[in-house]
């Protein structure tokens, strides 16, 4: 739906406290690399997209991805892959930039789907390498991710726009939420240590 996965798998492990916080990205990052290459081929086939536009996003943000938190000024797809890298997501802020830039949201799913897909296995590759990933967490998000992008590839195609953009502003204001207010509890009760 555009919301993508991270937001919402973050959101859930912090609550459960399901993944130690220094195993989450990894985790995410490998759980859900199978279930976004899926979606990524649904997306490709629903929605039309100009092909070099399509692969030169991809291209800066796996690029972005691999350098993770490096220094990056253009484009905005870099930034994006290199913040994956960091837990923030891809999805919502690309949605966000690509309607305000006027392009159709739908468009945008592909290069969104498609990135994602090439990010979280590059992003992956190297977080698995490190061992800092919980195997089974990343089992479950695997084997429930593929049917889940299976359903929402048919709920996307028949969802106004309208409710979609503030479903998306919606999570996106959530996630950030829970979030801040992880970091400022995690940095009381370390000044209180």
């Amino acid at each position: 739906m555009g919301i993508g996965s991270f937001a919402t798998t973050t959101t859930a492990y912090k609550l459960l406290r399901v993944v130690p916080d220094e195993r989450m990205v990894g985790t995410i990052l490998i759980g859900h690399s199978l279930p976004v290459v899926v979606q990524a081929f649904i997306f490709l086939v629903v929605v039309q997209v100009d092909p070099a536009v399509l692969a030169s996003l991809i291209a800066v943000s796996v690029f972005g991805s691999w350098m993770g938190a490096g220094v990056a000024s253009k484009p905005a797809n870099f930034i994006f892959g290199a913040l994956l890298m960091l837990g923030i997501g891809n999805y919502a802020p690309s949605l966000i930039l690509f309607s305000v830039l006027g392009m159709d949201p739908r468009a945008a799913f592909p290069i969104m789907m498609s990135s994602g897909a090439m990010m979280a296995m590059v992003g992956g590759l190297r977080f698995m390498n490190a061992g800092r990933f919980d195997t089974r967490a990343a089992l479950g998000l695997t084997l429930g991710g593929i049917p889940g992008v299976l359903v929402a590839g048919l709920v996307v195609r028949s969802l106004p726009l309208s409710v979609l953009r503030w479903v998306v502003v919606f999570v996106v204001v959530y996630a950030a939420t829970t979030m801040l207010r992880s970091a400022f509890t995690e940095r009381r009760s370390g000044a209180l240590d």
